[in-house]
C-alpha cells in the first residue's frame, strides 16, 4: 500500500503545479487585469444575475475535482507533457469530455455576472475559443 501513496506524490505536485499555473491564470490572473475584481453595477440592473455570477463561480468543482482524479486515479496530470498514465472516467468524466474546461469557462462567465463587467463576458467566450482550438490542435 505504502508503494501506491508514494507514487501518487509527483502526479499530485505536478498537478498542483498546473492548477494554479494555467486555470489559476486564466480564472485569477486574466479577470485581474480586465477588471481589478471591482464589483460594478449588474447587467440592466438585474441584481439575480449577480447572484447567478456566484453561483456560477462558487458551484463548478470540475477543475479542481479533475486535477485530483487525474492525479490519484490517473497517475498524471491535465498537461499534456504528462498526461494520466490510466484513462479516468469516473466523476464528471462519465458525462463530459472536459469537466476542466466547462468549469473555468462557467467561472468567466460567472465573474462577468458578477463583477458586472463586459469586458469579462467578452474574455469567457473568448477563452473557450481558445481551448477549444487547444484541444482540436
Amino acid at each position: 500500500m505504502r508503494g501506491d501513496r508514494t507514487s501518487h506524490v509527483p502526479a499530485v505536485l505536478a498537478s498542483a503545479v498546473f492548477l494554479f499555473g494555467v486555470p489559476g491564470t486564466v480564472v485569477g490572473l486574466g479577470p485581474w487585469w480586465i477588471c481589478r475584481w471591482r464589483v460594478q453595477a449588474p447587467f440592466p440592473s438585474l441584481f439575480f444575475l449577480r447572484a447567478v455570477g456566484a453561483v456560477l463561480v462558487i458551484g463548478p468543482r470540475c477543475p479542481t475535482g479533475s486535477f485530483g482524479r487525474f492525479a490519484l486515479e490517473g497517475l498524471g496530470t491535465p498537461a499534456p507533457v504528462s498526461p494520466p498514465r490510466r484513462f479516468v472516467a469516473s466523476g464528471p468524466y462519465r458525462y463530459v469530455r472536459n469537466p476542466m474546461y466547462v468549469g473555468v469557462v462557467s467561472t468567466n462567465v460567472g465573474q462577468a455576472l458578477f463583477f458586472g463587467s463586459v469586458q469579462l463576458l467578452a474574455y469567457g467566450p473568448l477563452v473557450a475559443v481558445v481551448v477549444h482550438m487547444f484541444v482540436v490542435a
